[in-house]
């Protein structure tokens, strides 16, 4: 499974993580059957679509990882106009990957919920918040989707911080998917060089 690291397993492919997300048509024309995340990840980069890399490093790393990482994304856009409450689900989004435990769980869920709906802090603190299995759902698809939950919320929160302020949207997009890159490398180190 992309978004857990498993030792032994057979390597997982770039098409296996693009299924988890709505690739952009451009991506998919970049994708190769037989190609890593890796090698798929320099293609995105090379051709500048950082939204469908972001995408792809949040599915692609373990869910704590990719909270991790947007955590970091969301921080480095806090200005000014910070308000405590912002600063407080991205504290408690923070405490869960320190230490995940189902009380950091659930105090990240609460810390997002008094935050803005739909604001970065606020989806980050709800990937964390969305980290553990939910209880099985009847239709297959469902379950599938409550799976990657936590990988779309910190794609998101990514995406929404690095599009606040348009006129340096473009360089915070190649700045974060460039930290993703890090975060990855550091996660994966061995398994495709």
């Amino acid at each position: 499974m992309p978004n857990d690291s498993s030792s032994g397993a057979a390597p997982v492919r770039a098409a296996d993580v693009a299924r988890l997300f709505s690739a952009s048509e451009p991506a998919l024309s970049a994708l190769d059957d037989r190609s890593l995340p890796s090698q798929f990840l320099r293609a995105l980069v090379e051709k500048e679509l950082h939204p469908d890399a972001i995408q792809l490093i949040a599915h692609y790393l373990p869910k704590r990882q990719a909270v991790w990482w947007a955590c970091q994304c969301v921080k480095s856009t806090f200005g000014p106009k910070t308000t405590p409450n912002m600063k407080a689900a991205v504290e408690a989004a923070e405490k869960w990957v320190s230490q995940p435990t189902d009380e950091n769980r659930r105090a990240a869920q609460q810390a997002a919920e008094l935050e803005e709906s739909g604001s970065p802090a606020n989806v980050v603190g709800l990937a964390a918040a969305f980290s553990e299995q939910q209880p099985p759902a009847a239709d297959a698809r469902i379950r599938e989707k409550q799976q990657y939950m936590t990988a779309k919320l910190a794609a998101g929160a990514v995406l929404m911080a690095a599009t606040l302020n348009a006129e340096k949207a473009k360089q915070n997009l190649a700045d974060f998917v460039s930290q993703g890159i890090t975060v990855v490398n550091r996660t994966y180190p061995a398994k495709e060089t």
